[in-house]
């Protein structure tokens, strides 16, 4: 049963993932005839350089060598995504930062997206990213451009907390070579840029420990349910921060249950992950609500989410979505997809044994579904969301690094994701259709 139940996930996910090479294969004329390319700035020089140093690290034959090579790389990550800041807001006279302009020059704009910096009101969706975004205001207030400060402050507490999660990584794994490797590729990935004062919250609902955390089967009873647990909790805690944390808790809880072991053991962990990162992402709104009386708004983060049709168009917030089967449609699905780093799954499912892909792809299927269907309506600027949309990405770069060879493709490809990521902030590529004049 357990092994029907992989081959099911894993051709499902196959044939999504199959959507997305479509789309990637339409784009491409996209981007060769429309697209004006960008060389990567100094954030994409520094996180590749920074992963390649630490893939060449991990080479070592020396554990003690390794931690002090890795821990001086994770220092190093932290400085720079605090010296060397992405361009505020626009770049190449083009905004990419979504709705954060418009939040930073309008106080009323910024008080509707962030009710709980004015009131016990919070939206649920990201309620305790809110929250420490809400505080970070308040702090900063006296200085005239608190909201500002407080995007780029929140974007600096999400890089420590990545780099924190890195480092737990390595020392859970006791500085191994894939560790290190893993470290390496993560660091270099696009969604690091993200971290260099990106002014949005969806890149919080990423968490770089749960794969390698989740990996851990071996050890004693003790140390596989501990880290089970850790992976849960963080999970939560990312959710917590922002709502799309549910596709990794998703693909958390697939994983364990297509994987290694006895079905009774395989259940255990399944319960004990998915228990966590549930206690974890629920449990502040018993504080919101009977410590801090705060009330938590659901209903606009539901109305919030438009999904596109197989082969109809649909009008979603006045704007028209294309079907999924359509050149318009699979030339955005393409772009999304590429952007979030779909293309690393690819390369990982290429390189890796057969006996790897079902653990991942059980990980990647809800992502992978929810960025062929979902219709994000400032695409492609969104970046924060779009990204966060594919979680597997550090599944991804898990079982790349399990090799050097591996790990060193990897960074190739990854330097192709960084150009592409400036191409696209940088140029105009999807136009959104508005059937009325936008407001």
């Amino acid at each position: 049963m357990a092994r029907a139940t992989s081959w099911a996930i894993v051709a499902c996910a196959g044939v999504v993932l199959a959507l997305h090479a479509a789309g990637w294969a339409v784009v491409a004329v996209r981007l060769l005839y429309d697209a004006s390319p960008h060389v990567p700035r100094m954030q994409s020089i520094v996180a590749v350089a920074l992963g390649a140093l630490t893939v060449r690290a991990a080479a070592t034959q020396r554990r003690r060598t390794r931690r002090l090579l890795v821990a001086a790389v994770l220092a190093s990550t932290f400085v720079a995504f605090v010296a060397i800041p992405l361009p505020p807001l626009r770049f190449e006279n083009s905004g990419y930062m979504a709705d954060a302009a418009d939040n930073i020059e309008n106080r009323a704009k910024f008080e509707r997206r962030f009710p709980i910096a004015v009131g016990p009101t919070s939206s649920f969706h990201s309620y305790l990213g809110d929250l420490v975004m809400a505080r970070l205001d308040r702090a900063y207030r006296a200085s005239g451009n608190s909201t500002a400060r407080a995007y780029a402050t929140l974007s600096r507490l999400a890089g420590a907390l990545f780099v924190i999660e890195l480092f737990v990584v390595a020392a859970v794994h006791r500085y191994s070579r894939r560790a290190c490797r893993f470290v390496a590729l993560a660091i270099a990935s696009p969604l690091a840029l993200l971290y260099f004062g990106y002014y949005e919250l969806g890149y919080l609902s990423m968490s770089a420990a749960v794969v390698p955390l989740l990996a851990v089967t071996r050890g004693g009873e003790t140390r596989v349910t501990a880290t089970t647990l850790t992976a849960g909790l963080f999970q939560g805690l990312h959710t917590a921060l922002h709502g799309f944390g549910l596709l990794g808790l998703a693909g958390g809880a697939l994983t364990l249950l297509v994987g290694y072991g006895a079905a009774a053991r395989r259940a255990v962990r399944t319960l004990a992950f998915a228990s966590a990162g549930v206690a974890m992402y629920l449990g502040w709104v018993f504080i919101y609500v009977v410590g801090m009386g705060i009330s938590i708004v659901v209903e606009n983060t539901v109305q919030g989410f438009g999904f596109r049709r197989l082969f109809d168009e649909v009008i979603i917030d006045k704007r028209i979505a294309y079907p999924v089967f359509s050149v318009s449609g699979l030339a955005e699905i393409g772009l999304i997809s590429l952007v979030a780093g779909v293309p690393l799954l690819l390369l990982a499912w290429i390189k890796s044994p057969r006996s790897t892909v079902a653990s991942s792809a059980a990980f990647a299927l809800p992502g992978l579904m929810f960025l062929a269907f979902w219709w994000p309506p400032g695409a492609p600027v969104n970046l924060d969301l779009l990204m966060a949309a594919f979680p597997a990405l550090f599944a991804a770069c898990w079982l790349l690094a399990s090799s050097h060879r591996r790990a060193v493709s990897a960074l190739g490809l990854m330097v192709f994701l960084h150009v592409l990521f400036w191409t696209n902030i940088g140029s105009t590529l999807l136009h959104r259709v508005w059937i009325t004049a936008p407001s």
